[in-house]
């Protein structure tokens, strides 16, 4: 069997595959809401990168303040000081970062 030594050497960290997954949110926009239950129930993950990057996501799919407003206040008092400041960002200036300036 033939090594591939270069793929092995450029495999991505469990952190670049978030960022990853959360560019894939929010290229998918809307057509993420499907996935909203799923990524309110990874804000509540002991891992503050999961926590954070879940958030990220949720923001991504244009979900409605009714489903993640209680997620900010939840993570607006989070231990990772990351977490909470991600929290406190307005979603308008996650909104602007992503070009929907009109949505």
């Amino acid at each position: 069997m033939k090594r591939y030594p270069l793929l092995r050497r450029h495999a991505l960290t469990a952190s670049e595959q978030r960022i990853l997954g959360v560019y894939g949110f929010r290229i998918l926009g809307p057509d993420a809401k499907p996935a909203v239950p799923d990524l309110i129930k990874l804000t509540e993950n002991r891992d503050k990168d999961i926590r954070s990057g879940s958030l990220d996501a949720l923001f991504g799919t244009g979900a409605n303040k009714d489903d993640f407003l209680p997620v900010l206040i939840r993570l607006s008092a989070d231990d990772d000081r990351g977490v909470w400041q991600g929290a406190k960002q307005p979603a308008t200036n996650r909104q602007l970062e992503r070009g929907d300036e009109g949505s």
